[in-house]
């Protein structure tokens, strides 16, 4: 007789546990049917960064605003400045070098004997002074939006997500979007979209790695626009480049061995914001 309390609780504790397990299941079936994929997502990306700290690095902007003010005379200054000079005038030519290739210029600072040599890929022109510039053959840049968007068959189909929203259109879009992307910006609680997208992005940036060297920065001046690899008061630096049409180059700004000659982000500034065709534009 004094057992049956005991068996009703154990009835009533027995059947609460069960509730309660359905309830937990029920909860765990729609978190992994809304959220599963994007919580896994979550953990490789956080285990990406992990092993690859710099995936967490995003562009620092670059000043437009940071215009190099005009090279004072030196003796080098002096020395017959080897130029493509396009027709420039001679005050002009005093204030810096033309330096062009493959239809396109840019004017340097400097002004000391120039010589163009061939380099893999491009042209390397070297001052005197210790400055190196190469040019990138522009039509070798890979067009990697038409490739990962419009080429056919299912090795490309993983990368339709990037495209779907419209948001990127041509390859400055691309590398923006990717260089951009973080692990800190994925979520488990994102939509499934999103996610996809994030995931992506992410694999594109572990892919595409740094040009050459480390941090990475972004510069917007209006015609030009792009991302710069390096820091010249550190080493080499890589300048990829995004131009009207989708236009991409490739540069590279740095100092034989044993010179003493400088590049500073003025220098650099100057040359990407006069960059521009050397072939005249018919009306």
């Amino acid at each position: 007789m004094t057992e049956e309390p005991l068996n009703d609780e154990s009835e009533k504790s027995s059947a609460m546990s069960a509730i309660i397990l359905v309830v937990v299941i029920i909860i765990v079936a729609i978190y992994s049917t809304s959220y599963g994929l994007q919580t896994i997502q979550w953990i490789a990306a956080h285990q990406w960064s992990s092993a690859n700290p710099w995936l967490k690095d995003v562009p620092q902007a670059i000043a437009s605003s940071d215009t190099p003010a005009a090279p004072t005379a030196t003796a080098d200054s002096t020395a017959p400045a080897a130029t493509k000079s396009k027709g420039k005038s001679a005050d002009a030519q005093s204030k810096g070098t033309d330096l062009g290739e493959y239809g396109y210029q840019m004017t340097v600072p400097w002004t000391s004997k120039m010589k163009e040599t061939p380099s893999p890929g491009g042209a390397q022109f070297r001052f005197d002074t210790g400055q190196i510039v190469v040019f990138g053959d522009p039509d070798a840049q890979l067009d990697t939006v038409h490739i990962l968007r419009d080429t056919p068959g299912d090795q490309y189909m993983p990368f339709s997500p990037l495209f779907a929203n419209g948001s990127i259109a041509n390859n400055y879009d691309l590398y923006k979007a990717v260089y951009e992307s973080s692990p800190s910006q994925v979520s488990p609680f994102t939509n499934y979209a999103t996610a996809q997208r994030d995931r992506i992005l992410l694999l594109l940036k572990l892919s595409f790695g740094f040009d050459l060297s480390k941090p990475i920065y972004a510069f917007d001046f209006g015609r030009i626009k792009g991302f710069q690899f390096g820091d010249p008061t550190k080493g080499p630096v890589a300048i990829r480049a995004y131009g009207s049409h989708d236009k991409q180059f490739r540069f590279i700004f740095t100092v034989f061995s044993g010179s003493s000659g400088q590049i500073t982000q003025s220098d650099i500034n100057q040359a990407m914001q006069s960059l521009e065709s050397a072939v005249p534009v018919s009306n």
